[in-house]
């Protein structure tokens, strides 16, 4: 696992270099780490789930996950308005618990921003050949790499 991890970090610079943020890399490193956690952490559905669901975002993030971005961005500003009351009002916990709070929902905000504006960067090549070096470093079979190329040509043909 070490010796594919290695090859997984000198590949992606070399070979994926004019793919945006090195992406070919973070779906391989993914991977691999469910891969670990497989052994002790994670049961077998898990896994799987888990592994379906970096898949999917390989293939094309579904429009779902936008819509957590307003619920989301309500919650931080909730935090916000709870820190601003217990300022207000001389209640440390208000105050620590609102920015606590606040800084835990903006970091989701922004990770969930900058992960989906990442993915909506990847064209259809980019996708076929992230495929292509995943299934080159084994991480994924020839079946899997079959129908990840058959869902990404689905997606990426539908308007």
């Amino acid at each position: 696992m070490a010796a594919l991890a290695s090859t997984v970090n000198r590949h992606s610079s070399e070979e994926f270099s004019d793919a945006p943020n090195g992406t070919a890399g973070s779906f391989a490193f993914q991977l691999l780490i469910l891969e670990e956690s497989r052994e002790d952490l994670l049961t077998d559905d898990e896994y799987q789930e888990q592994r379906r669901s970096v898949l999917s975002d390989l293939c094309g993030r579904d429009a779902s996950l936008r819509s957590l971005l307003p619920v989301l961005g309500t919650c931080t500003l909730g935090a916000a308005l709870v820190s601003a009351y217990g300022f207000l009002a001389e209640d440390t916990n208000f105050v620590y618990g609102g920015l606590f709070a606040f800084a835990v929902s903006l970091i989701t905000v922004v990770g969930l921003y900058r992960s989906d504006r990442a993915a909506s960067a990847l064209g259809k090549q980019d996708r076929l050949r992230i495929v292509d070096q995943l299934q080159s470093w084994d991480i994924l079979s020839a079946s899997e790499a079959d129908h990840l190329k058959a869902s990404i040509e689905k997606r990426q043909s539908e308007p």
